[in-house]
């Protein structure tokens, strides 16, 4: 969606690009897949190397620990 708006403000040379905006979604698209790896990794590891109780307790903290930062990232969206 992104891109397609901005496509469109460089072809139609009356419409503007925010490109400050341009720039952060950039960064977005390249740190997500690699974020992701290392997230979906990090998951991996705490859910298949431990023994099941050990991984099943890491879990819920890994969980509770990205519940409270994304609900403080949208509290701060909110500012």
């Amino acid at each position: 969606m992104a891109g397609a708006i901005t496509g469109v403000g460089l072809v139609n040379r009356g419409a503007r690009v925010n490109w400050s905006v341009f720039g952060r979604v950039c960064i977005a698209w390249l740190l997500t897949m690699p974020l992701a790896g290392l997230a979906g990794a990090i998951v991996f590891e705490v859910a298949v190397v431990p023994p099941a109780w050990i991984a099943v307790v890491l879990l819920a903290v890994l969980l509770g620990t990205l519940a409270t930062f994304v609900a403080w990232l949208l509290r701060e969206a909110q500012r």
